[in-house]
């Protein structure tokens, strides 16, 4: 039985590391989210200034396309990201 009880204080430890990481992963990319959102706001405007559309469909289909790499939820999560770039 001690064996056992030794084990848990690093399987909670590796757990809590993870767990730390992920969270740290997670800032990443809210931070490169708003990047992002900052960066199609520049875009629409130079674009709208240079006399074009403000959105240009086939960059929205391609970006669908490369999170589709994630299967269909990456898909999903490419139109939820560029419902907030919107």
């Amino acid at each position: 039985m001690t064996g056992l009880t030794e084990e848990i204080p690093v399987v909670r430890t590796e757990i809590d590391t993870l767990e730390s990481r992920m969270d740290r992963v997670d800032v990443e990319i809210l931070t490169l989210v708003r990047e992002r959102i900052a960066l199609a706001e520049a875009l629409r405007a130079a674009r709208a200034e240079a006399g074009g559309t403000r959105f240009v469909h086939e960059r929205d289909l391609a970006a669908v396309r490369r999170f589709a790499a994630l299967g269909p939820a990456g898909a999903d999560l490419a139109a939820t990201l560029l419902r907030l770039c919107g």
